[in-house]
């Protein structure tokens, strides 16, 4: 039973999954089609080249390609996301604390360094130094709209 036309192979899916992992088309290729150890690098490299360019491994590469950026782009946001959750939390916890006047000066500074590295996500009062060593205050776009 012949597969159909848009369908991949083992070696070529390992081939499209060695070059998104950073491999060169040759790595991949002699990895994925291990006789091709055999041959020269010109034949090698031909090979692969005529493979990338079939449009059924276009289409596989780029629908990897962009599965793997929305998952990095998922862990990211989720850890950017936790940070923050975390962040406030405590400084929820630091308020009730100051109300019922349970709050030491350690717990103060922590509470500070916390709220800071909270401001920085956000990016509030960032201060950055140009070239000609002068001192820019950067504000978030709402901040300065009231």
């Amino acid at each position: 039973m012949a597969m159909p036309k848009d369908t991949l192979t083992t070696a070529q899916i390992k081939y499209v999954e060695g070059i998104i992992r950073g491999k060169t088309q040759i790595h991949s290729y002699n990895e994925a089609f291990p006789k091709s150890q055999k041959w020269t690098d010109r034949s090698t490299s031909s090979a692969a080249t005529s493979l990338f360019a079939q449009q059924k491994i276009q289409k596989f590469y780029t629908e990897r390609v962009e599965q793997t950026k929305n998952l990095e782009a998922e862990k990211t946001t989720w850890t950017r996301y936790r940070a923050i959750e975390m962040l406030t939390e405590l400084a929820n916890k630091a308020q009730i604390e100051l109300q019922e006047g349970k709050l030491t000066m350690s717990r103060i500074l922590a509470i500070q360094s916390s709220v800071k590295e909270l401001n920085l996500m956000h990016g509030y009062n960032q201060t950055n130094v140009n070239n000609n060593n002068l001192v820019q205050v950067v504000f978030a776009d709402n901040e300065l709209e009231d």
